[in-house]
């Protein structure tokens, strides 16, 4: 009997000293001083449960000029998130046609994945002869046009064949008046020589930069056949 305690007190203690995993904090966007940087390094957006637990990517907030000044002020909302990838861990599937889906139990988001993905567009709309500014959409501000999305999913899928990062967005643009201006539904399926999730989370950031490019076309073309009243209305909360 008391040699069954001694072999239970030293298995506890064992059990004790290890130490937990450490948890991995990912964010979609990359800062601009660091754009240039090769994508190994962008393993450093995956951080420490001491330092990432204790602050998140703030929104970019830009300087907006006052209504009829002759720019086009986009806004983006958060994105709304299909379950189950609404749940702050990361997703993988087992195979592409698999309905199995397992999480990352030590590979988080940083911040609600609607809100990175926002962003993650807020950095892409930039820099269109037609669009002014583009930041993450509030209600006291006004819009030339509000764009809206929907992460259908996105994920890492484990293949035979290696890793894949899958995405589908819906994406919407509405005017002031909440009028659909423009709709597109966007799908990206990338192969990469990867073994880490981090290197999977730096491929979705990449295609969600892609497909941000690609929309900014598209909405530059809607903004620049905008009528002069559209451009000085007032965003509306939703549900109000």
């Amino acid at each position: 009997m008391v040699r069954a305690v001694w072999v239970l007190g030293v298995l506890l203690m064992s059990l004790g000293c290890r130490s937990m995993p450490e948890i991995h904090y990912y964010t979609l966007v990359v800062p601009s001083s660091a754009s240039s940087a090769s994508s190994a390094s962008s393993a450093s957006s995956a951080s420490s449960a001491s330092s990432a637990s204790s602050a998140s990517p703030a929104p970019v907030i830009a300087e907006q000029p006052n209504n009829g000044s002759g720019g086009n002020w986009l806004g983006v909302e958060p994105f709304v998130v299909d379950p189950p990838y609404d749940q702050g861990l990361l997703v993988y599937r087992l195979g592409g046609d698999s309905v199995e889906v397992g999480f990352y139990d030590y590979h988080r988001w940083a911040s609600p994945l609607g809100s990175l993905v926002a962003q993650a567009f807020v950095e892409g709309l930039r820099d269109s002869p037609n669009i002014a500014g583009c930041e993450l959409a509030m209600s006291e501000r006004s819009y030339a046009a509000v764009l809206q999305g929907r992460v259908v999913y996105l994920e890492e899928v484990d293949t035979t064949a290696g890793l894949q990062a899958r995405i589908k967005l819906e994406l919407v643009l509405e005017s002031p008046a909440g009028e659909p201006l423009w709709r597109k539904a966007l799908t990206s399926e990338t192969r990469l020589q990867a073994d880490s999730a981090t290197q999977v989370v730096d491929q979705i950031r990449r295609d969600l930069a892609q497909m941000a490019a690609e929309s900014r076309l598209a909405i530059d073309t809607v903004l620049a056949e905008y009528e002069p009243d559209q451009r000085t209305a007032t965003a509306t909360p939703s549900g109000v």
